[in-house]
C-alpha cells in the first residue's frame, strides 16, 4: 500500500485532461503505421485498420461486461454489448473485402454493404444509449438481441437481399450516399440527445463520447466521396473510424477500470486509517484483505495473515468454526450489526460486525470489522458494580431497620431475663435442695440452675453478633473511596472479612486456620476496599476446594525488606494452570464462566491493591493448591 499515494497523484494528473499523453502517442503511432501500410499495400492497411477496430470493439464489451457487477453502469454496458456485434459486422467486412480472396467474391459491394450495415447499427446504438442512463435492463437478453440484429443484417448481405451500395466502375449508389448522410444526421441527433443527458455523465466521459461521434461523422463524410475502394478518402475513413472506436474504448475503460481503481487508491489510506480492525473475507472465511489495525491486532505480517481462516485469528478458538456465530453468518452471507464475544485466549471482549459484498447474482464475501470493547466492558462492569453496591446499601439499610427492631427486643429482653434469673436463683437453689426431683418445663431444678445462665448468655451473644454482622454489611456495602482512608491494623480487616465470609467458609472446609501476627504496624487504607480484596481471595480459595477436608490458611505478617504488611491466603485447591497464571488478573479472564464467573474479581482486587501502593502475587501448582500474597506499605513507611 506504500505506492498508493504516488499512484493517486499521477492518476489525478492524467484525469485532469480528456485523454492522457500516452493515449495520444499510441494513437499517433498506430496512425503512422496504418499510413505506412497503406503506401505499401492497401489490403494490408485495410486489414490492420479494421482488425484494430474489431479488437477495440470486442475488448470494450469484455471490459464493460466484467466490470458491470461493480460499476452498475447500464449505459456503458449497453454500448459495450452493441459494439461487440458491430465489431463482428466489421470483421465480416474484412473477410469479404475485394482482393482478400477468402470468399469467392470479386466485387466490392458486399464489403461496402457490411460497412453501411455496421454504421447504421453504430448510429442507432449511440442514439438509443442515453435512454439507458436512467433505466435498467438485462444485459444477457440485450446481448442476444444485438446478436440477432447483427445475424439478420449479415444474412441479408450474404443472401444478396441487402440494397446495393457500390457498383463496379460506377462507384457509390444513391442509397449508399443518402445512407451516409442519414447516418450523419442520426449521429448528430445522438450527440444532441447525449448533451441533454449530460448531468448523468462525468464531464470527461461525455467529452470522449462526443469526440467519438465527431470522428465517426468524419469517417462517414469520407465514405461519401470515394469512387474506388482503394482511394485516399477510404483510407481516411478507416483511420477516423479506428480513432472513434478507441475513444469509446477509452471512455469505457476510464469509467469501469481507471477511476474505480483510482478510488481504491484514494481509499487505501482511508482504509488503513480506520481505527478498528477491518478485513475482507471470502464465503469460506479466508482473509483476502486487511487494514493496518487488523495486522496489529493479529500480531502477524500481512503475508502470513492473508489466506488464513478469520476464525483462527480473530474469533474464539475454544469453539469450533461450525458453531461460531460470526462464521455462520459469513457462510450464509447474512449481515451482522453487532455480536459481542469474549476471547478467553487474551481475556478481551470484541464486537464483530459483517457487511456483505456481492454482485447481482453472486455473493463475494464480507467486510468484517472487529472492535476491541474491553475498556467499555470494564467501565460497564464497574458501573454495574457501583450500582449493585448502591442497591446493596439501600437494601441493607432497609434490612438493618427490620432486623434491628426485633433484635433490640431480643437483646433487651435477654438482659431483663438474666437479671430476673439472677434474682430468683437463690430460691431455685433452695428448692433444689428441698425437692431435687421437681421439674419445671421438663427440666430439673439442677439443670435450670446450671444451663439457663448459659442459654440466656447465648441469646445475648447471638444478638450482639447480629448487630456486629449488620454493621459490617453496612460498611461493606458503602464501598468507600479514597476520601475514607483510615489508619488501621490489617488484622482487624482480615478478621472482619472472615466474619463476613464465615458462611461460605463453613460450607467449604472443616479445616480453616487464621494466624495473626502481633504488633503489626498500621497502614493507611480504605478498610472496606481491602475487605473486598480479602473476601475475594477467601472466596476463590473456597471455590477451588474439591472437598471439605482440604485446608485453607490465612495469615498476616511483616516484610522488613519492603516495609510492608503481608496477607497470605493458602489453599489446597485444584491449582491454576501455568499458562493461565499470568492472565488471572486480566479483566474478564475466568475459567468459571459457565458457572457464573465474570472474570472481574481478581482484576478489581488487583486494582485496589495497586491503588494502595501494594502488590498482589500468586503462586500455584496444579493439584497442590494456590498461595495469594498481598503486600501493602505501612503508614508513612514506618515500622
Amino acid at each position: 500500500m506504500n505506492n498508493h499515494r504516488g499512484i493517486e497523484n499521477s492518476a489525478l494528473k492524467d484525469n485532469s485532461r480528456i485523454f492522457s499523453g500516452e493515449f495520444i502517442l499510441i494513437t499517433l503511432v498506430i496512425t503512422a503505421v496504418l499510413i505506412a501500410a497503406s503506401i505499401y499495400n492497401f489490403l494490408l492497411f485495410h486489414a490492420i485498420a479494421e482488425l484494430f477496430a474489431v479488437i477495440v470493439a470486442v475488448t470494450t464489451c469484455i471490459v464493460a461486461w466484467q466490470m458491470f457487477p461493480f460499476t452498475r453502469n447500464h449505459y456503458l454496458m449497453y454500448l459495450g454489448s452493441g459494439y461487440f456485434w458491430i465489431g463482428i459486422l466489421d470483421f465480416f467486412h474484412i473477410l469479404v473485402y475485394k482482393g482478400m480472396n477468402i470468399f469467392p467474391i470479386a466485387v466490392a459491394n458486399p464489403a461496402t454493404q457490411f460497412w453501411i450495415a455496421a454504421r447504421y447499427s453504430e448510429a442507432l446504438l449511440l442514439l438509443t444509449a442515453p435512454f439507458l442512463m436512467t433505466r435498467k435492463f438485462s444485459r444477457s437478453r440485450n446481448f442476444v438481441f444485438f446478436g440477432f440484429i447483427a445475424a439478420t443484417l449479415a444474412a441479408l448481405v450474404l443472401s444478396n437481399n441487402f440494397p446495393n451500395v457500390y457498383i463496379e466502375n460506377a462507384g457509390l449508389t444513391k442509397f449508399k450516399i443518402y445512407s451516409e448522410y442519414a447516418i450523419i444526421v442520426l449521429l448528430l441527433i445522438s450527440a444532441y440527445h447525449l448533451l441533454q443527458k449530460r448531468r448523468y455523465l462525468e464531464e470527461r466521459i461525455l467529452n470522449l463520447i462526443i469526440l467519438s461521434i465527431i470522428f465517426t461523422i468524419a469517417a462517414e463524410l469520407a465514405s461519401t466521396v470515394y469512387i474506388g475502394v482503394y482511394g485516399l478518402s477510404d483510407i481516411l475513413g478507416h483511420i477516423f473510424k479506428y480513432i472513434s472506436y478507441s475513444l469509446i474504448f477509452l471512455a469505457v475503460v476510464r469509467t469501469t477500470l481507471t477511476e474505480p481503481f483510482l478510488e481504491m487508491a484514494r481509499g487505501s489510506s482511508t482504509y488503513d486509517a480506520i481505527p478498528n480492525a477491518a478485513i475482507v473475507v471470502y464465503k469460506d472465511c479466508t482473509i483476502r484483505q486487511a487494514n493496518k489495525e487488523a495486522l496489529r491486532l493479529a500480531g502477524i505480517p500481512e503475508s502470513e495473515l492473508l489466506g488464513r481462516n478469520c476464525h483462527d485469528v480473530f474469533h474464539r478458538r475454544t469453539i469450533d468454526t461450525k458453531e461460531c456465530p460470526v462464521c455462520i453468518n459469513i457462510r450464509e452471507g447474512k449481515p451482522l450489526a453487532s455480536k459481542e464475544l469474549h476471547i478467553p485466549e487474551n481475556g478481551k471482549y470484541f464486537d464483530f460486525s459483517l457487511s456483505p459484498v456481492s454482485t447481482e447474482t453472486e455473493f463475494l464475501g464480507m467486510v468484517h470489522v472487529v472492535r476491541d470493547i474491553t475498556k467499555r466492558k470494564i467501565l460497564q462492569q464497574q458501573l454495574f458494580h457501583a450500582n449493585k453496591m448502591t442497591s446493596l446499601g439501600i437494601l441493607v439499610s432497609g434490612v438493618v431497620h427490620e432486623i434491628n427492631n426485633p433484635n433490640s427486643l431480643i437483646m433487651l429482653n435477654s438482659q431483663i431475663l438474666s437479671k430476673v434469673f439472677d434474682a430468683i436463683r437463690p430460691i431455685l437453689v433452695y428448692q433444689e435442695k428441698e425437692n431435687s426431683e421437681a421439674l419445671i418445663g421438663d427440666m430439673s431444678l439442677k439443670d435450670i440452675n446450671e444451663k439457663l445462665p448459659r442459654l440466656l448468655k447465648g441469646i445475648t451473644d447471638g444478638s450482639s453478633r447480629i448487630i456486629n454482622i449488620v454493621d459490617k454489611l453496612k460498611g461493606f456495602s458503602r464501598n468507600g473511596t479514597k476520601s475514607t482512608m483510615k489508619n488501621v491494623n490489617i488484622n482487624r480487616i482480615v478478621k472482619s472479612s472472615i466474619e463476613i465470609a464465615g458462611s461460605l467458609i463453613s460450607k467449604s472446609t472443616l479445616n480453616f486456620n487464621a494466624k495473626y501476627s502481633k504488633k503489626l504496624p498500621s497502614i493507611d487504607c480504605n478498610p472496606y476496599e481491602l475487605e473486598q480484596v480479602v473476601i475475594n481471595l477467601i472466596t476463590n480459595s473456597c471455590h477451588s476446594l474439591q472437598n471439605d477436608r482440604k485446608k485453607i490458611d490465612i495469615s498476616t505478617g511483616y516484610n522488613h525488606n519492603s516495609k510492608s504488611v503481608v496477607i497470605k491466603v493458602t489453599d489446597e485447591g485444584v491449582g491454576i494452570l501455568k499458562r493461565n497464571l499470568n492472565k488471572i488478573m486480566n479483566p474478564f479472564f475466568t475459567t468459571k464462566r459457565d458457572s457464573g464467573g465474570t472474570g472481574l474479581g481478581l482484576s478489581v482486587s488487583y486494582s485496589i491493591v495497586r491503588d494502595h501502593g501494594g502488590t498482589l502475587e500468586f503462586n500455584s501448582k496444579v493439584g497442590k493448591g494456590t498461595t495469594a500474597r498481598v503486600m501493602l506499605p505501612v503508614a508513612n513507611g514506618k515500622e
